[in-house]
Formats: C-alpha cells, sequence, structure tokens
C-alpha cells in the first residue's frame, strides 16, 4: 500500500491496498490482483504517434506519403501533415 493520497481505491473490489508504479503508470490492487491505469498516469502518453488521420480519424490504411508535399496525406478527406 502507498503514501501517496492521490492513489485511488480499487476500481473492482473497492479496497485501500493499492499500489502505484510511477515508472510504468498502472494501478495494482493489492487485495484482488486487478491492474489497471488512467492515460494522463502514463509516462509516454505524450509520446503517442498515432498514424491515423487526425483530421478526419481515418484509418493508417488510407494515408499516403505526398513526395511533392514532403507530408502525409489522407486519401478520404486530403489533409496534409
Amino acid at each position: 500500500m502507498t503514501e501517496d493520497l492521490k492513489t485511488p481505491d480499487c476500481i473492482e473490489c473497492g479496497s485501500r491496498q493499492v499500489r502505484h508504479d510511477p515508472e510504468f503508470g498502472f494501478y495494482k490492487c493489492e487485495n484482488c490482483s486487478t491492474v489497471w491505469s488512467n492515460d494522463e498516469d502514463d509516462p509516454d502518453y505524450e509520446e503517442y504517434d498515432s498514424d491515423d488521420c487526425p483530421s478526419c480519424g481515418a484509418d493508417s490504411i488510407h494515408i499516403v506519403w505526398d513526395s511533392m508535399e514532403e507530408s502525409k496525406r489522407c486519401e478520404i478527406c486530403d489533409y496534409m501533415f
């Protein structure tokens, strides 16, 4: 159990015996062994780089490299990024 006042109760059983791993950003209940995390607690959260279109959300299969513009282009909405 951690002394961190921000550590939540277990999302499964409600136990207060929850341990937080700051290196990997997850919580583990010592009572029922449930493991969970919050995106904002993940140290690599800001490093996520999706190949999906940031404009329309099209899957990466619709993203092509436009050599003339030297950037990616979405085949669905023509967004350049």
